[in-house]
């Protein structure tokens, strides 16, 4: 009978050792499989912003294309350019009859991935023409800027203006 006893409390005693040792494996998985959920939800959101993100940066990327058809190719020689950006101005102030006493170019100025394009103007106008002058210069294809502005004094009930206006070429990419 001792035997039995001795077979019964070792059978005990193995079965607790290797529960326990379950219990722990166990845990030890659990934790496991917890980390492993909670990492495959993080992926899941960056999955659901991703589309997000890769819809923003094809907006971007859209708003860049249109904005570089703003700029002069980099393949534009800069008389060729210099010269459009004048010949717009002095067609618009042509047609709103304005004077243009003045043009000239002024020299490239090379930025890090453009050029800036200045060109010098004197123009003689009535007061209500230079708001419609103005405005129409803006309706050049490519952007143009007006980087400087004076206003002189009246002659002839004309307003003497002496400006500066920028436009932009691209520049080759190494």
């Amino acid at each position: 009978m001792s035997k039995y006893i001795l077979i019964i409390i070792a059978s005990v005693i193995l079965y607790m050792s290797y529960t326990l040792d379950l219990k722990q494996k166990n845990k030890e998985l659990l934790e496991q499989l917890l980390l492993i959920n909670t990492k495959i939800y993080q992926n899941n959101q960056l999955l659901k912003n991703k589309e997000k993100i890769l819809n923003k940066i094809k907006e971007q990327l859209a708003i860049a294309e249109k904005n570089r058809k703003k700029l002069f190719p980099p393949s534009t020689n800069d008389s060729v350019a210099l010269g459009q950006i004048q010949g717009f101005i002095k067609n618009v102030a042509t047609k709103i009859g304005i004077e243009v006493v003045v043009s000239n170019w002024g020299e490239p100025i090379l930025k890090e991935r453009y050029k800036k394009l200045p060109v010098s103007f004197t123009i003689r106008a009535y007061p209500q023409q230079l708001a419609l002058f103005f405005d129409q210069l803006y309706s050049y294809d490519k952007f143009l800027k007006i980087d400087t502005l004076t206003i002189g004094k009246f002659r002839k009930e004309k307003l003497v203006l002496t400006f500066t206006v920028a436009g932009y070429k691209l520049e080759r990419q190494n």
